[in-house]
């Protein structure tokens, strides 16, 4: 029996060796149900100054019972329940938050129980929380007690670092303490002494002993609340601010909403302003457009008509803010300050509205846009006008009510010898504010050609400060719209900052019934379209719904530029097979469009182009025309969810070839990095299995645009070779590097590593080697000096260094090692046979050989060239493909590769010792037999027992 535990113990040695010599990847198990989504939650969204969407991939937490002590992604896989103990020091802390930690609740909670004055979440100094909710039934709230009563505590304390909240729900807390001047009386949901940074989610239902119900922000230095989405309701405090208690100026912009809050004796208490014993009053601060809704009031100070207090700082000069900003008591009123529109006061209620003062604020409508080409000016003044024809020269004019046009102006066409029609005519330098109103083009009763609303020959600027005013076609009597484009640029620029050019139609086979662009003969006139912001919306036409960008060959240029805004609703209708392409844009031949960023989504087209229809036109000869429409992308540019014949349908590019044969023009999609938003993208003619077709070109090697630039189609996939994204059919095989022999672009020295970089040869993408620290030349080669080698015909090469042997190290050829199966090595001092198979494999030209040695290294050069009969030319440029490498890179599923790992495998040899399936397969074998191995022994033992 001894004898068969031993054999047993031995077999499962063996057993464990094997398992040890197998590779890692063959014992790898994968995850499965990978949590990925952006940090903002299921659904990306832009709020605040979240405006990009990046996938985060989660790490599952299944404890229920703590929460990370680590950095890092986590989502919950279960509800958790911290219990603070009783004998904790003074700081009662659920959680204490590790820097850097983003939390997906998953539709979870995190409960504090065991205690009261605790906090769920503790967030210290030098520390980052980030906490999102792709469930959106995720909370953090307390538990209750034997009694039914809630544990007390706030359920967030951010003590010096910084809290993002993007979504869950702060819920059912209590901030209560025995003692009344106790600091843990105030911020049921959020005590801030830091940063907090609310992006989604809610505080609700929270409440206070003393202030802010929901959250309370102690003191005026470091403290920093700055609220962009989300809402802040049903909460209560038995003092000051049910919704935020603020004793530092707080910052909103936005979709916020603090509403519902209250006092315990039921008065509405939203945002409490603290005001200070010098009669300053803390204010709350608009940081671009807000839309949401808030209630405020001061808690130190009664307000009245001879002396408002200021309570918002950073409005919209003379925009409504009555449904907005409100006063929590009916016996006051919000309204602007009489000597600074931009600053909102709280005053009596029966104060008299201060008389309109000047129309002040930069032409992008919002006083802080960035982007390129636009330098705000807060303090540029307008002049209001009642009807656009007191436009009679250039200036900044806004319109004081909604404009109503009934007559026309002519201009002449670009491609026709008669007359075409417009409502405005703007030949000057002309920026109009639409105020929140409306231009609306009623067509003179009995015109049957189109009337366009506005046409630009000079220089037009559109914004709107109010964010509701339009450009629009009126209808008859029959509910028909009346047709014509909303804004016409024939020789002039067009720059749009905001507003919304909507419900526009136009039967002309020249499309662009929002906006369209249209080059001119005279000579160094241009037509530009320039999109900051504002919307394109709700337009039809036979091409380019929304815009169209065309011109003669012999006219000049034409160009769309869109940095912002948003084209959606859009339709290109026909049932010609000439027309009915792109819904959003359509780019003709001798066009341009540059999209640096907004957004074209929603639009539909009949055939192509759903968001965007790149035209191309070939040339039947030498003395023809034609040309190719360009497209270029770069920053944030989004072109998604749009179709064409029901089918999805975003960027389409077609192709053209004439009757002649004499050319053949494509239209492709150029990349300008950096390049961070979305395309999806079709081509007219489709890749088969082997013939990619070109998608983008101008890509960065190496840059990883998988996510940027997809398919419009599933059939197909996007790959990246060299400066070319090609379309290619889904189940190509993933592109595999083929690296060249390398360049050494860092000489390596006795005291740094050098560098041999190695180039792909089909898709332009790079990897590195290192190449090893020069040992001191204390040595020399005293045999074999300048040796040469034919390719294919010569055998070994010797070379013989004065290093003796007993001091040897390796080979290298060219900065790299060469494995030992390549050489010889004997003594004699020391000497070296480079083998022929090895030697056949080098390029053709001078190589470098050096013997290392643990006294020094002696180094020389040899030379390669070709047999006039060998297959090998040797080509440095364009080298003889050779077996894949061992030890250089692993090849990843996606066609990248892994970091480059230091190697003592020459680049040239053929791969020896790797692992692979078959081996696996073998080993895996060898276990299994062992097993059987095993029973058979052990059933042998027992029947001899028996017998005896």
């Amino acid at each position: 029996m001894k004898k068969t535990f031993g054999k047993i113990l031995g077999a499962f040695l063996c057993l464990g060796m094997v398992l040890g010599l197998m590779p890692s990847q063959a014992l790898q198990v994968k995850a499965a149900g990978e949590h990925k989504h952006c940090v903002c939650g299921a659904t990306h969204k832009d709020v605040g100054d979240h405006t990009s969407e990046t996938e985060i991939t989660f790490e599952a937490w299944t404890k229920t019972n703590s929460l990370p002590d680590t950095a890092g992604n986590y989502y919950l896989e279960n509800d958790v329940v911290l219990n603070v103990p009783t004998d904790t020091s003074d700081m009662y802390r659920g959680w204490q938050v590790p820097d850097g930690v983003v939390l997906c609740l998953n539709g979870h909670s995190i409960t504090a129980t065991g205690r009261n004055l605790s906090n769920d979440i503790f967030v210290q100094s030098n520390t980052t929380f980030t906490m999102t909710d792709c469930k959106n039934t995720g909370r953090v709230t307390h538990a209750k007690n034997a009694d039914g009563i809630t544990y007390t505590g706030s359920a967030i304390n951010v003590s010096g670092g910084t809290f993002k909240m993007y979504g869950g729900s702060i819920t059912g807390n209590d901030a209560t303490s025995n003692n009344p001047s106790d600091g843990r009386n105030c911020g049921g949901g959020v005590y801030l002494s830091g940063t907090f940074k609310m992006y989604g989610g809610s505080i609700t239902n929270n409440h206070s002993a003393s202030d802010g119900g929901g959250v309370y922000i102690p003191t005026q230095w470091g403290c920093y609340f700055y609220m962009y989405g989300g809402n802040i309701t049903g909460n209560t405090t038995e003092k000051e601010g049910g919704g935020v208690y603020a004793v530092s100026d707080i910052t909103v912009s936005g979709n916020v909403k603090i509403t519902g809050n209250k006092k315990a004796d039921g008065s509405v208490s939203n945002v409490g302003l603290y005001t200070t014993s010098s009669g300053e009053t803390k204010t709350i601060k608009i940081a671009g457009d807000m839309n949401g809704t808030l209630g405020v009031y001061t808690d130190r100070v009664v307000p009245t008509a001879e002396n408002p207090v200021i309570v918002v700082q950073g409005a919209t000069a003379n925009k409504d803010y009555s449904n907005i900003i409100t006063s929590d008591s009916a016996n006051y009123k919000i309204m602007h300050d009489s000597s600074d529109p931009t600053k909102l006061v709280l005053t009596g209620k029966d104060a008299t509205e201060p008389t309109p003062t000047e129309h002040t604020h930069c032409v992008c409508g919002t006083n802080n846009l960035s982007t390129k080409g636009h330098r705000c000016n807060k303090n540029q003044v307008w002049t209001g006008i009642d009807d656009l024809s007191e436009i009679t020269s250039g200036g900044y004019y806004y319109l004081k009510q909604d404009v109503t046009i009934t007559s026309t102006d002519t201009y002449s066409s670009v491609y026709t010898s008669g007359n075409q029609y417009c409502g405005l005519k703007i030949s000057d330098d002309v920026a109009l504010c639409l105020n929140g109103h409306s231009i609306i083009m009623q067509n003179p009763e009995g015109e049957t050609n189109d009337v366009d609303a506005v046409m630009v020959e000079g220089h037009f600027v559109l914004t709107d400060c109010q964010g509701t005013g339009t450009i629009k076609h009126a209808k008859n009597l029959s509910g028909e719209t009346y047709q014509g484009k909303g804004v016409k640029v024939q020789g002039g620029t067009f720059d749009m900052y905001a507003g919304t050019i909507t419900g526009n139609t136009s039967e002309y086979d020249t499309g662009g019934s929002g906006v369209s662009v249209e080059g001119v003969k005279e000579a160094g006139k241009s037509s530009i379209f320039h999109m900051y912001g504002g919307t394109i919306s709700g337009n039809i036409a036979k091409n380019g719904g929304g815009v169209e960008v065309t011109r003669s060959v012999y006219n000049g240029p034409s160009e769309f530029h869109m940095y912002g805004g948003t084209i959606t609703g859009n339709t290109a209708d026909s049932t010609w097979s000439s027309y009915g392409n792109g819904g959003g844009v359509y780019v003709s031949w001798t066009a341009k469009f540059f999209m640096n960023g907004g957004k074209i989504c929603g639009n539909t087209a009949t055939y192509q182009g759903g968001g965007v229809y790149g035209s191309a036109l070939a040339r039947t000869s030498a003395y023809d025309t034609g040309g190719a429409a360009e497209l270029n992308v770069s920053g944030s540019a989004t072109v998604i969810d749009n179709t064409a014949g029901g089918k999805n349908n975003n960027v389409y590019m077609t192709s053209s070839t004439r009757e002649s044969g004499y050319e053949t023009l494509y239209v492709k999609l150029d990349i300008s990095d950096p390049f961070s938003g979305i395309i999806g993208v079709s081509t007219k003619d489709k890749p088969v299995a082997g013939k990619p077709v070109v998608a983008a070109a101008s890509a960065t090697p190496g840059v990883d645009y998988s996510k940027h630039i997809v398919s419009d189609d599933t059939q197909y996939k996007i790959r990246h070779v060299g400066y070319m994204l090609m379309l290619t059919t889904a189940d190509e095989p993933n592109h595999q590097h083929t690296w060249d022999e390398g360049k050494i672009t860092k000489q390596p020295t006795t005291s740094e590593e050098g560098v041999k970089t190695f180039t792909c040869t089909g898709c332009g993408a790079t990897k590195t080697e290192p190449i090893d620290k020069l040992v001191s030349n204390t040595y020399k080669i005293i045999d074999g000096a300048n040796g040469k080698h034919t390719i294919g015909k010569d055998g070994t090469l010797t070379f013989r260094s004065n290093a003796p042997f007993s001091e040897f190290v390796a080979v290298l050829v060219d900065g790299v090692k060469v494995d030992r199966s390549n050489y010889d090595v004997s003594e004699g001092s020391t000497i070296v046979r480079l083998k022929q198979s090895f030697l056949d494999t080098l390029s053709k030209g001078s190589h470098t050989i050096a013997i290392q040695s643990i006294g020094g290294t002696a180094v020389t050069n040899f030379s390669v060239t070709a047999s006039s009969n060998s297959g090998n030319t040797g080509s440095a440029a364009t080298p003889t493909p050779s077996t894949p490498t061992a030890g250089i890179t692993n090849v990843q599923p996606n066609g990248g590769a892994q970091a480059a790992q230091k190697t003592t495998v020459n680049a040239k040899a053929p791969v020896t010792g790797e692992t692979s399936p078959v081996s696996c397969v073998v080993l895996a074998l060898i276990i299994v037999g062992g097993f059987a191995l095993l029973i058979a022994e052990l059933r042998r033992s027992r029947q001899m027992q028996k017998k005896h």
